[in-house]
């Protein structure tokens, strides 16, 4: 994985710890130097399967973040709104969220926020 999407990852792993247990950014370092096609997704949620995600959506909306340069250059004085415009995209466009039914919409919710503010914060300070 990338650095900058790695260090992404990391930060996000970080803020979702208290929530989702003290180990989660471990499993996140051990998620990015895994080839993400070698498993196939599990159902249980555990903080490796939540460290999957993470680096899933950090990966996607990387590339969303990327593809709408346009709304970035209208937005870019208001954070809070491009990160809700992403977290909203991936919400949409992430199958892999669906099936994670053990994690509670507000879990879910919360994981997806935190990585569209990471990803927006660390476009911003590339620009």
């Amino acid at each position: 994985m990338e650095n900058e999407l790695a260090s992404i990852a990391r930060r996000t792993a970080t803020l979702l710890a208290p929530e989702f247990g003290p180990e989660l950014p471990h499993k996140v370092e051990q998620a990015i130097a895994e080839d993400p096609f070698e498993k196939n997704a599990e159902r249980i949620v555990d903080p490796i399967s939540v460290a999957s995600l993470i680096v899933s959506l950090v990966a996607l909306g990387w590339t969303i973040y990327h593809d709408s340069k346009g709304d970035r250059e209208a937005a870019r004085r208001d954070q809070h709104a491009l990160a809700q415009r992403l977290a909203t995209r991936l919400q949409d466009g992430e199958d892999e969220i669906r099936g994670l039914t053990a994690l509670t919409t507000e879990q879910k919710d919360r994981v997806i926020d935190v990585v569209a503010r990471e990803i927006v914060n660390a476009g911003d300070k590339r620009s």
